[in-house]
């Protein structure tokens, strides 16, 4: 983003506490690599928010023998929800960018998401639920792109995260203790 000149700023939000998660290291790990390309990281403490719209809900839903989908309720309450309004309100951003595997593109209905280049990767279909405003304000950058192709950009640039192990399970669920 930063090559297409975007002035670019990194926000993380902060949903959840303790030892090994992936919250805090992915935390730990965005302002590390803000830090190495020369961008401002700010984390905004959603916690509580978290706790309420997704992990609860999610307990909810588990014990009555459902099966949840929390990330899809994340992406459209938290990410394009608490994170994108603050982004836009506090921050004076005009659109977001994230790492989902996706692409937009702009067709006389509306903006329309479409599966990106890496098969193996794409996570369109944990997007259903965002509107067409806020995909007129989304910025995909990764969808033209393989997870091989970003790997080898991170290594080039030598950011901390280039070999770093990838997360495919619920965030606020561990089998680690801690």
């Amino acid at each position: 983003l930063q090559k297409k000149g975007y002035e670019v700023i990194g926000l993380t939000g902060w949903l959840i506490k303790g030892s090994g998660r992936c919250c805090d290291n992915g935390m730990v790990d965005a302002a590390k690599v803000c830090k190495q390309i020369g961008v401002n990281h700010i984390s905004k403490d959603l916690r509580v928010f978290f706790k309420q719209e997704i992990v609860d809900p999610f307990i909810n839903s588990y014990s009555i023998g459902s099966t949840p989908i929390p990330c899809i309720t994340c992406n459209t309450t938290i990410k394009w929800g608490s994170l994108m309004d603050y982004a836009f309100s506090e921050l004076g951003c005009s659109h977001i960018a994230t790492g989902h595997y996706a692409k937009l593109t702009e067709t006389c209905h509306g903006m329309s998401v479409l599966r990106s280049k890496d098969q193996r990767k794409d996570q369109t279909f944990m997007l259903w639920g965002l509107t067409q405003d806020v995909l007129s304000k989304t910025v995909f950058p990764l969808g033209d792109l393989t997870k091989d192709e970003v790997r080898k950009i991170a290594k080039e640039g030598g950011l901390v995260v280039a070999d770093k192990e990838e997360s495919q399970d619920i965030c606020f669920v561990s089998d680690k203790e801690g």
